[in-house]
This record gives structure tokens, sequence and C-alpha cells, in this order.
């Protein structure tokens, strides 16, 4: 049915002008020298919820690269495989089924950071037709 639908409505997407694509980036002013162990901990604790924020988008990604496989087999005639290329999955996405995990590490390390002393600075960036953005 998802696959249907993106077959059927990705011409009138494409077709839609491009808008900004913005991130949110971290600036960091470490915290004195004497904390430098709480920040390790921060650290620590980081890099393992980034290995299951990783580990969710790889196994998304598998999963939707079996069904393109799947679906790709099933077309009968070139323009449908053409249309299929287009939603390929591509490796090294990050998908939506992983928000909770990942951008809540980033929450969680931001927080851990500023209670040992360091500042966070958040601002958006546009990272993606950004035109004449400022």
């Amino acid at each position: 049915m998802r696959l249907l639908f993106l077959i059927l409505f990705l011409p009138l997407l494409t077709a839609c002008p491009t808008q900004p694509v913005w991130d949110v980036q971290f600036d960091y002013k470490p915290p004195p020298d004497s904390q430098s162990a709480c920040v390790e901990g921060c650290n620590k604790t980081a890099r393992l919820t980034g290995l299951q924020c990783t580990t969710c988008n790889q196994g998304e990604y598998n999963r939707q690269t079996r069904e393109f496989y799947q679906a790709k087999m099933k077309c009968t005639n070139q323009t449908c495989r053409d249309l299929l290329e287009l939603i390929r999955p591509r490796e090294g996405t990050h998908y939506e089924v992983c928000n909770d995990q990942c951008d809540d590490d980033k929450a969680k390390f931001n927080a851990c950071y500023v209670g040992c002393g360091g500042e966070v600075k958040e601002s958006n960036v546009c990272v993606s037709n950004c035109g004449n953005v400022q």
C-alpha cells in the first residue's frame, strides 16, 4: 500500500519547490578541568546510546531494503522499476522510527554535560536547499 502511494504521488512530490532543510547543531564550552571524569562518564553513556541509535537505523535500512527488492521483483515493466529506484533505501540514512532513540541521546548527553559544569549552545543551521537563507 505504501509503495503504491509512493509510486502514484512521487511525481507530484518532486514537482514541489524545495524547501530549506534545517539541522540543530550544538556548540560545547568545556567545564572546569576538575570535571573531566564527569564529562568522560557522559561520553561513555553517549557512545552506548549512540550504538543503539546506529543499530536501530541499520535494522530499519535492512527491513526497507528487503521490501524494496520484494517490490522490485513484482514490477512487470521498466517504468515501475525506474520509479522504485527513486525510493531505494540509502545506507547511512536516519529513519524516523529511530527518532526517539537517537534524538533522546543528544538531549541526555547535553543534560549530562551541563550537569558537569559545561555549557551547551544550540542553533538551527540550514544544511540543504539554503538558497538565500541567512
